[in-house]
């Protein structure tokens, strides 16, 4: 099961990680046409406006707008603001805006620009090979202060870059800080954000929205949250920091996708959160090898999908390492886990799952695997009925416990296997509550299959 796993893995990143064309003047585009030859003369610009045919454009001033900026409504363009700055009015329109055609503009960039006061630093409303870099597109429209309730997921409206409905682009060496989200892609296919820095935003350092077979890779992400009041049971009234924010954030769709070597740091509501909430799933992403510390949730959490890959990752100081909500077959392995408030890893209403060889120290419990007898009939977004996402059907195995109060925790959780797991320190191995039939332990020198009731 394992191996197979692997090949699946392999070949999806392998596909994955062909890179999109990008015809930039810094790219070669394997034999196209770059955007703008290097001995093309500059266009210089020196007012706001519109670009209608193609070149290499400079910006030659600081730019003050009343709406949007620079418009680009033309294919291969590349637009070198040269450090300038483009300064909005109260939050209005965007600093550069690609414009939707009826044939979709190809073959854009956007490079050094530095954008604030807008409602979008860059925004492009359809494309394809677009390439931005090296822009600083912070402190642009935010939806609400810090301190008081707005808008929360796919709802937010407002930020550094955002990317609607692109195929193929690279965002890349950017810095988009304080603003509503940072980064932000669309319904969009092949995006590549790498090696950028968002952080102190109020939704989302980095937010995909339907946006497959695309790759968030290298970037920081620190300290991206706001404020909400909850509603309803006993903390009713309360404000309370997170609130659905996170560093990076994959929402409504996006499936398929590979977040890797990003340091997500700071107190970011959720560190790496994929969930559904009503919308469809997002399936066959993979997590890995990320720097998750000091969420003010969870670490990693995502929910309502299925064939996510959660491995390699280091994670500290957070409620919940990995928390992971009505999920179909699941790999969480060889993540290192350490001072978590609650569970090093928490698996609820899933079944198929592979937990192995994760590393957990330092918490109240390891491992937790349980069933919520909550009302399903809202859950129509699922890949099958409520009813069948009960916690079952699991694979524990080889993960290295130690310092803990509880090592592996069952509730009502049936017809698991926990095989080969290692116990350090370790005040309660296993507890076991609830429904636990059909659970088999096997540990390293001994098998035995009990049925619990």
């Amino acid at each position: 099961m394992i191996r197979k796993a692997k090949l699946i893995l392999g070949i999806f990143l392998l596909t994955l990680l062909t890179p999109p064309t990008i015809i930039a003047d810094s790219y070669d585009a394997r034999g196209n046409e770059r955007i703008a030859r290097a001995s093309d003369a500059p266009i210089p610009l020196a007012a706001c406006g519109e670009i209608t045919s193609a070149g290499n454009y400079r910006v030659t001033a600081n730019l003050k707008s009343q709406w949007d900026c620079l418009v680009i409504r033309a294919s291969n363009v590349a637009l070198d603001c040269d450090g300038r700055a483009i300064e909005g009015n109260n939050f209005e329109g965007a600093g550069v805006l690609v414009k939707a055609t009826l044939a979709r503009l190809e073959n854009i960039e956007i490079k050094n620009c530095k954008i604030s006061n807008q409602h979008y630093g860059i925004y492009v409303e359809a494309g394809k090979n677009i390439f931005a870099h090296n822009n600083d597109l912070s402190r642009n429209y935010d939806d609400t202060a810090r301190t008081l309730f707005g808008k929360t997921m796919g709802w937010v409206d407002g930020g550094g870059l955002r990317m609607d409905r692109v195929d193929g682009g690279v965002i890349e060496k950017n810095i988009a800080n304080e603003n509503a989200n940072g980064i932000d892609a669309r319904q969009s296919e092949r995006v590549i954000v790498r090696n950028n820095i968002a952080g102190w935003n109020t939704a989302a350092g980095i937010f995909f929205w339907d946006t497959s077979h695309s790759e968030i890779r290298g970037n920081t992400v620190n300290d991206n949250h706001r404020w909400c009041v909850l509603k309803g049971g006993e903390f009713d009234g309360w404000a309370v920091p997170g609130c659905d924010t996170a560093g990076i954030l994959l929402q409504d769709g996006s499936s398929e996708n590979l977040i890797a070597q990003n340091a997500v740091v700071g107190q970011n509501g959720d560190g790496i959160y994929i969930r559904a909430d009503g919308m469809k799933c997002g399936d066959g992403n993979a997590i890995l090898n990320n720097r998750v510390t000091g969420a003010l949730w969870n670490a990693i959490e995502v929910g309502y999908c299925a064939r996510t890959v959660i491995a390699g990752n280091e994670i500290a100081n957070a409620k919940i390492g990995v928390y992971a909500t009505f999920v179909d077959s699941v790999e969480i392995r060889d993540n290192a886990i350490r001072n978590v408030d609650q569970f090093g890893i928490a698996l609820k209403n899933s079944a198929g799952a592979l937990i192995a060889r994760n590393d957990i120290r330092a918490s109240p419990e390891g491992i937790f695997l349980s069933a919520d007898a909550r009302n399903r009939d809202w859950l129509w977004f699922l890949s099958q009925s409520g009813d069948a996402y009960r916690s079952y059907g699991n694979l524990v195995q080889e993960n290295h416990l130690r310092d803990l109060t509880n090592g592996i925790h069952l509730r009502d959780s049936t017809a698991n296997r926990l095989i080969a797991n290692d116990f350090v320190n370790v005040q309660r191995n296993y507890w076991l509550e609830g429904d636990v039939s059909g659970n088999a332990i096997r540990t390293r020198d001994v098998f035995l299959k009990r049925e619990l009731e």
